[in-house]
């Protein structure tokens, strides 16, 4: 043990590393594992604790399976019904600004329309509501 100038202890640098070596390769019970899962929900992070986390992070690549796997499970929570009711909630009444719409017109400029050259898209009783509602 080390004692700082503020009266801190400190273990020694020799010391770290043997009780790192000693917990290498051990792995938490599946109980212990809900413990602490249970112990850090809802946990608040003081905006330095948020800032290191972040910065420990950056500049990490991911390999093609982690990625894949990131976004298989992406693809299925996004479309549970009970995701989507949540988001569907979020956004009603949201508008787009006229800086954004004017954004995404400048953006979409060029491209071809989602239905050009495609035929057989709408069922009969949907054209018929909408040829309907182009006449009234």
């Amino acid at each position: 043990m080390i004692q700082t100038a503020d009266g801190k202890r400190h273990h020694t640098p020799d010391e770290r590393a043997k009780q790192s070596a000693a917990q290498k390769g051990k792995s938490l019970t599946p109980e212990h594992r809900a413990k602490l899962s249970v112990a850090n929900k809802g946990k608040k992070r003081t905006p330095e604790a948020r800032a290191k986390m972040s910065a420990s992070h950056k500049g990490k690549s991911l390999t093609p399976e982690h990625r894949a796997k990131i976004s298989a499970s992406n693809r299925i929570s996004h479309n549970h019904p009970d995701v989507r009711a949540k988001k569907s909630v979020a956004a009603t009444g949201r508008t787009h600004t006229d800086q954004v719409r004017l954004k995404i017109s400048i953006a979409n400029k060029g491209q071809r329309s989602w239905n050009k050259g495609r035929t057989g898209i709408y069922s009969e009783e949907m054209r018929k509501r909408k040829i309907g509602r182009a006449h009234v």
